[in-house]
């Protein structure tokens, strides 16, 4: 089955991997120009240089570049267009040509969490699974039939580093089950059920910010999907800001302080109150422009950290709650 591969990122250079050592025929790879991850500011991995080594024909599109691209694959006669973290949706004049459409992968069980960042919103939501999803594209968002689907489990120990990396792996080969089962003339993709679907939006680093009033749980859930290597949740200081990386609960939940109050410091660690018990900080990053950042173990050892300093403000902290 010829066909066309348009990929970007870590799930896009797994995928193209996948096929190329499979031996599928690959008539040419687009991917974006390489660039920092906006997400949290590594380089995303060079599937041009993937696509060279396996002597497949690619070039690099600009998210807006659709028009060329459709006569290209025109005259490619590709029966298929597999997407992968491409960048922006496809044109009717791009999805008509393959004789067999496109399909796309997307990180959730759909049809829940259409749109962008699913398998962050998954695990600030304290989902216990989330999955992959190959669908046909069909012009909407994410809203085309299934043709497979696997669920993977979130872990309590799980950050989005160790899910993300998961799931990888299982997209792979998730690809090569979808392309058999489009090889089979007798094959039906599952329509979805779009009573059961939600959308989420893409998230941008201010969206981080940790409300201290929130219970223990729901902060966990909070810092560990945004973590690295994404922008990571945050907190405003007097004149600064706390990145947490790290963060649990206290197992014993009491209220000694008001929201956001840093009531212990240790070593290598302090304790916030947050609104049903405590957080014990264990890896964050101190942010004082025009000063370089400090690691949170350094700012104890300064002092720049003090036992009854606040984190967030009482606007935030203790407004009232739905």
């Amino acid at each position: 089955m010829r066909m066309v591969f348009c990929g970007y990122g870590e799930f896009g250079y797994a995928v193209l991997k996948t096929l190329l050592e499979a031996g599928r025929n690959v008539a040419h790879v687009y991917t974006h120009p390489v660039k920092p991850n906006a997400k949290g500011g590594e380089t995303f991995p060079d599937l041009m240089a993937l696509a060279a080594e396996h002597n497949v024909p690619a070039s690099t599109r600009e998210i807006n570049d659709s028009v060329r691209m459709a006569s290209e694959i025109l005259a490619m006669e590709s029966k298929l267009l597999v997407s992968v973290m491409w960048q922006t949706p496809f044109p009717q004049s791009v999805l008509g040509i393959p004789k067999l459409g496109a399909i796309n992968v997307h990180g959730s069980l759909l049809p829940k969490y259409r749109g962008k960042d699913p398998i962050v919103w998954a695990m600030i939501n304290g989902d216990k699974e989330c999955g992959i999803t190959i669908h046909k594209i069909d012009g909407g968002l994410n809203t085309g039939d299934i043709i497979v689907q696997k669920a993977v489990p979130i872990t309590h120990e799980d950050t989005i580093a160790t899910l993300t990396e998961r799931m990888i792996g299982i997209t792979g080969p998730l690809v090569l089950q979808a392309l058999t089962k489009l090889g089979n003339p007798s094959f039906k993709p599952l329509k979805q059920y779009n009573k059961n679907a939600t959308t989420v939006e893409e998230r941008q680093p201010e969206d981080g910010i940790i409300d201290w009033s929130w219970d223990t749980a729901r902060i966990y859930n909070w810092i560990r999907a945004q973590t690295h290597p994404l922008f990571g949740a945050f907190s405003p200081m007097v004149a600064g800001q706390l990145k947490v990386w790290k963060a649990k609960p206290e197992l014993q939940e009491r209220k000694i302080a008001p929201n956001g109050s840093i009531v212990a410091i240790s070593d290598t660690a302090i304790i916030v109150q947050a609104g049903d018990g405590l957080m014990q900080i264990e890896d964050a990053t101190l942010l004082f422009p025009p000063a370089p950042p400090v690691n949170l173990h350094v700012a104890l050892q300064r002092k720049l950290i003090k036992s009854g300093d606040l984190l967030g403000s009482p606007a935030i902290n203790e407004q009232p709650k739905p």
